[in-house]
């Protein structure tokens, strides 16, 4: 990475967040669902199905969760109530912070793939042939629970901002460990800029989570990249 590039970057993304009209173009709805997410998610809930229902809404988009060919929410429900043990299993693994990231990234596909294996059994007449917790599903549940440690990952976004910010070693596969890695280092020196913090606040209203939280990455890499 290269610091004037970066900083660079981060000086234009002041004048985008100064613009009024950019609060239109930006996600702010996932800083809702990270607020509702907060405030419902109890993995020790007597219903698990009914606390995760909850716990991924938003008031004005699914799009994180249910669109064309993409269902995880409707999956994962019906893992829920077909084999809440293993499913609630598969939760407490990938939010055990003891464990490498990577490890419980790819135990929880592990256990997606042994929960739709029980559901096409059960259901032989259901054609759903995915569980359809790719990277960017699982890393938004990440981003949801720990605000400050993740942010959701894009695998065509990655590479872009890698680009973007002058790394020599671009990915030509999915690396979810290092994009945690960078978002972190990212999100430190977004909150050094003062000015950047206050325009970024300016635009989270009350129903959107306050705290510090990697969504910010997000927000950023897609202006960078996505230009």
């Amino acid at each position: 990475m290269q610091l004037k590039l970066i900083q660079a970057h981060i000086d234009r993304y002041k004048t985008f967040l100064a613009d009024p009209k950019s609060e239109e173009q930006r996600a702010l709805h996932k800083w809702e669902s990270q607020q509702v997410w907060q405030d419902n998610w109890e993995i020790e809930s007597q219903d698990l199905a009914i606390t995760y229902d909850q716990s991924l809404q938003n008031s004005t988009t699914r799009r994180i969760w249910n669109r064309e060919n993409y269902a995880p929410k409707k999956m994962m429900l019906a893992f829920l109530r077909q084999l809440p043990h293993l499913a609630f299993f598969a939760f407490q693994e990938l939010f055990n912070e003891d464990k490498p990231i990577g490890m419980r990234v790819d135990r929880f596909q592990y256990n997606c793939e042994t929960l739709l294996t029980a559901h096409r059994d059960a259901f032989p007449h259901d054609y759903e042939n995915s569980h359809y917790h790719d990277y960017a599903m699982i890393s938004h549940y990440l981003a949801f629970q720990f605000p400050e440690f993740y942010t959701p990952y894009q695998a065509d976004r990655f590479p872009k901002l890698l680009a973007a910010i002058g790394s020599r070693d671009i990915p030509n596969h999915d690396d979810i460990e290092r994009h945690f890695k960078v978002s972190k280092t990212l999100y430190i020196f977004l909150k050094k800029d003062q000015e950047l913090m206050e325009l970024h606040q300016q635009q989270l209203t009350n129903q959107y989570y306050q705290g510090d939280s990697l969504l910010l990455v997000e927000d950023f890499a897609r202006f960078i990249a996505d230009k």
